[in-house]
């Protein structure tokens, strides 16, 4: 679907695909060198150093990397909104550093080194893992390079290689800290918790006048109101439309058959095989089961095979590896073994030890589910056409009350929400795809429409900002009962802390927490094994379990809740020792992974430097040509 395939263009998979990171940027050759199927333009899109990165060039990787991640049906606009072009750009700009920097260096790679890496690509190998010309010169026409171009390509990128290894090879951190370090995160610290609530039925009384004023003077942020906006909108909603939609049965028909593997249960058959020298031995070997000896036996003393390798499980025909091999085991009975069979990996011999019939589900069972994706995906189509006809008529000046009329749609208002979306009333309010709104939302001038945004559930809204209420603090007299609820709420916390402190020293003193806990009633509760980032699911405040690390065992530590205050007695230190079993394993994966977050930022560092020393110049207007081809260009 047309809205499918924009929606992924703004996927962060879909990003992340194209355009990676710094270092997959640094190691990159790609289309670099391509040189068929695209006239040169006579136009460059920047100027690295003395080199220049021509529009030709760009486009090639730019489509490329469109055509890789399945964008191609992207609309323009949109790439040039999320600066595709710009972040290709990135790459070979990238590129084109480290290719001068190495050329500045010295560093060239020499021909048998070339040669290995040519006859090493995987690509470029036999089914018998041999190197083939005939997949290398295969390889070249498709790509559309010489081979000249090619090995030229090769040898900068090995010389980006080496000059990128070089510089990451030292990254990384003396053993002694990653040992401190792991010790550090794995340590495990063990609590007796003991939670004293505050009681809301606590009558505190009522403050004065003054008392109430100095409060509010000192808190009076608290009672700030938000910043309110009011709205109007036009929401297209597929799932709003689905139910509108008219399939015929032809359709459904059609639909069903073109769905048939997911209503469809395939055969299963658990298979046994034994691969075997010759048919000779293969023939032998069958005989001997059919004359009543054990498969597993039999496979265990012609081929060596254990049952492991013997016993391939439960398969489809399609999970079969070899063809012939799927139509013997797919014609026998349960318990029969096959005759001698010569697939890709030799002779072999199978036996079928059990059958799962197959199943599929009628028309007549899955036809509401059948009807129901067709009508998915038409209102899609419907909610896209009437986006792009909406579109049309703002693009024209209409009004959004005047594009409705004129599309047969609704104009939606929202008197008034703040950016967590709830009303003045305190209200959750119902808006399309909250989040997303409410941002467009806040960021629209008052009286301007926003674009036309897609939405993350298959629709479209567009809004037009109608009020702003700025965000104030009220008058004490307005909000008078607020304030009183919140000195209540805050006097009830004074007065327990006293409370808390009380059972801290008892504890201190010597007391259990089970014994003090079952004495006054308390919610006691047992934190095992926490570390500094987990608590095993026990809620503690955050400034607690910093506490609870910081101190030694028999130390008692307390801290405010939301609706009280917790007591902790640290029970247990349980420090690492890094000789222990497995603690290697994790000090040379934590070392790992601290490399290569240095090896990351220093590869920055080498972009940075070296954009210091050759100058970068871009065209913003040729990189453009991208999106929206110019006469003459369209061959880009």
């Amino acid at each position: 679907m047309l809205a499918s395939m924009r929606k992924s263009a703004t996927s962060i998979y879909a990003k992340i695909f194209i355009f990676g990171a710094l270092i997959i940027s640094f190691g990159a050759w790609g289309l670099a060198d391509y040189t068929g199927g695209v006239s040169q333009v006579g136009t460059t899109a920047a100027y690295v150093g003395d080199e220049e990165i021509s529009v030709r060039r760009l486009s090639q990787l730019y489509r490329e990397q469109l055509r890789q991640a399945n964008l191609q049906a992207i609309e323009p606009e949109q790439a040039q909104a999320l600066g595709l072009g710009n972040q290709a750009l990135e790459g070979l700009i990238s590129e084109s550093l480290v290719n001068q920097e190495a050329v500045g260096l010295g560093l060239t790679a020499p021909d048998n080194v070339v040669i290995a890496e040519i006859q090493g690509n995987p690509a470029f190998r036999d089914s018998f893992g041999q190197f083939s010309r005939a997949q290398y010169e295969g390889f070249l026409q498709f790509s559309g390079m010489t081979e000249a171009v090619y090995v030229a390509s090769l040898r900068r990128e090995i010389a980006r290689r080496q000059l990128l290894e070089a510089m990451v090879s030292g990254a990384g951190t003396p053993s002694s800290v990653s040992k401190r370090l792991y010790v550090w995160r794995n340590e495990t610290r063990s609590a007796d918790l003991l939670t004293i609530p505050v009681s809301e039925t606590l009558d505190v009384g009522t403050p004065d006048d003054a008392a109430l004023s100095a409060y509010y003077d000192a808190n009076n942020e608290r009672f700030r109101n938000p910043e309110f906006r009011g709205a109007s909108y036009i929401y297209l909603s597929a799932g709003d439309l689905q139910s509108e939609v008219q399939v015929s049965e032809e359709q459904i028909a059609d639909a069903y058959q073109a769905r048939i593997a997911e209503f469809t249960v395939a055969e299963r058959r658990t298979v046994r095989q034994m691969l075997l020298d010759d048919e000779e031995t293969a023939r032998a070997a069958v005989e001997r089961v059919r004359g009543g000896e054990d498969f597993l036996e039999v496979a265990a003393d012609v081929a060596g095979a254990d049952a492991d390798s013997v016993e391939l499980g439960s398969l489809t025909r399609d999970e079969l590896p070899d063809g012939t091999g799927a139509n013997a085991a797919f014609t026998l009975n349960a318990g029969e073994v096959s005759e001698p069979q010569e697939g890709i990996f030799g002779w072999f011999v199978l036996q079928v030890t059990e059958i799962q019939a197959g199943s599929r589900q009628p028309l007549s069972e899955v036809r509401d589910t059948v009807r129901a994706g067709i009508a998915a995906d038409e209102a899609i189509e419907v909610v896209y056409r009437l986006s792009t006809d909406l579109d049309d008529q703002l693009g024209g000046g209409a009004t959004l009350e005047e594009a409705a009329a004129a599309l047969n749609l609704e104009t939606k208002k929202v008197a008034g929400v703040s950016r967590s979306g709830r009303t003045p009333a305190g209200e959750q309010a119902e808006l399309p795809s909250p989040a997303i709104f409410l941002r467009t939302l806040y960021e629209t001038d008052p009286g301007i429409d926003s674009l036309l945004i897609e939405t993350d559930r298959d629709g479209y809204f567009v809004l037009r900002t109608d009020s702003v209420t700025e965000s104030v603090i009220p008058p004490l007299d307005e909000i008078r009962d607020r304030v009183v609820a919140a000195w209540q709420r805050e006097e009830r916390f004074n007065r327990t802390v006293a409370e808390a402190e009380a059972v801290k020293a008892r504890i201190e003193s010597g007391a259990s927490v089970e014994e003090v806990a079952e004495l006054n009633g308390y919610e006691r509760t047992e934190a095992a094994g926490m570390t500094r980032d987990n608590t095993g699911g026990v809620r503690i405040p955050g400034d607690l379990q910093q506490s609870l690390f910081s101190g030694q065992e028999g130390d008692v530590f307390i801290a405010r809740t939301g609706g009280g205050y917790m007591i902790a007695s640290l029970t247990t230190v349980n420090k690492v020792n890094e000789l222990e079993s497995g603690a290697a394993d994790g000090i040379n994966a934590l070392g790992r992974s601290l490399a290569a977050g240095l090896g990351t930022d220093m590869l920055a560092q080498l972009r940075a430097s070296l954009e210091e020393d050759f100058s970068i110049t871009i065209d913003q207007e040729v990189v453009d040509t991208l999106y929206f081809p110019v006469a003459g260009h369209s061959g880009m």
